[in-house]
């Protein structure tokens, strides 16, 4: 069986974008394309258990979220925030430090949301008529990136449940799409 040399491009190429889905640091004001974001705090562990420091989220008087932070290092806790609601957030740490977070607009993710959807279909519209496998591969990446957003992100007004299922349905597909592909195209340098 004949290798082909695109394969370790596109596969470099999926490893540095699904490193962009990662999440960012919590900086004061923000956009709210940019959360979910890591809030971090400087602890030493092993004089306070991370799993024992409270992490709530407050919008003016009213308590938004609140869980026990996880350990980060040694020195440090993290948690992520996740509203994306505009506005200013009150933080407050049970070892007593307190931040806040202020969000302005930013409707950019949703426009790149869309674009992402039509050069996923652009591509498979392209790989479909040429039967040239390496614009479905792309698609079947970039359907798994687009997946891996939807958990990341999820939907303003949607279920969790409902999100996750769409969020896999999504990685299902772009993933069968992806190996089907590079199945067919090994199957075609070998004849």
């Amino acid at each position: 069986m004949q290798v082909s040399c695109k394969l370790p491009f596109f596969v470099i190429i999926f490893i540095l974008i699904t490193s962009m889905v990662l999440g960012y640091e919590c900086k004061g004001t923000m956009n709210t394309d940019e959360v979910p974001c890591i809030v971090f705090l400087d602890v030493n562990t092993t004089v306070n258990n991370c799993d024992q420091i409270n992490f709530s989220v407050y919008h003016g008087n009213t308590s938004v979220f609140s869980q026990n932070m996880t350990e980060y290092n040694d020195y440090t806790c993290n948690s992520t925030f996740s509203q994306t609601q505009n506005g200013t957030y009150n933080l407050y740490f049970s070892t007593g430090d307190t931040g806040s977070i202020i969000l302005e607009g930013g409707n950019m993710m949703v426009y790149l949301l869309y674009f992402g959807l039509i050069v996923i279909v652009g591509l498979l519209i392209i790989g479909f008529m040429t039967v040239d496998y390496t614009f479905n591969v792309l698609a079947g990446m970039l359907m798994l990136i687009y997946g891996l957003h939807i958990i990341r992100n999820g939907f303003n007004g949607v279920s969790n449940t409902i999100t996750l299922a769409l969020s896999y349905i999504v990685i299902g597909i772009g993933g069968y799409i992806m190996l089907r592909s590079i199945y067919e195209y090994s199957e075609l340098s070998t004849e």
